[in-house]
């Protein structure tokens, strides 16, 4: 079981995570569950995943991938919000949900930063953002 938090302060967020990654349900390992997903100088993104770790790395990289090629200055919250549905819809849709059987399901904390909309603090439910 993976523990991450998420606190949203007055002067910024904290994400925290345990580091175990449970493979196939026997084999236990270590790993980040917590990656800088952008940070420049309009835009700071940081996220937590919990569940199955390849479907989330595959879903933070996609989200870095999209970012990258935001134009500097142009972040907005409600295109960020867009970005990572628009991800997570595709990583469900493609990877998680053709999958037989029990569904390997993984969730996302998203503690974000933006110039014009300040600190934000998300979570994932599916292909949504809450």
């Amino acid at each position: 079981m993976t523990i991450a938090a998420g606190f949203k302060c007055r002067d910024g967020i904290v994400l925290a995570t345990d580091t175990q990654y449970t493979i196939g349900g026997l084999l236990k390992t270590d790993g980040p569950k917590l990656f800088t997903v952008a940070e420049r100088c309009d835009l700071t993104m940081v996220i937590a995943g919990a569940g199955s770790v390849p479907f989330m790395k595959l879903a933070v990289g996609e989200i870095a991938t999209l970012l990258d090629q935001t134009p500097t200055g142009m972040a907005a919250l409600a295109d960020i919000r867009k970005v990572v549905e628009r991800v997570l819809m595709s990583v469900f849709i493609s990877h998680v949900f053709p999958v037989p059987g029990e569904k390997p399901e993984f969730q996302l904390l998203i503690g974000l930063w933006t110039q014009n909309d300040g600190f934000h603090l998300f979570q994932s439910y599916l292909t949504s953002l809450v």
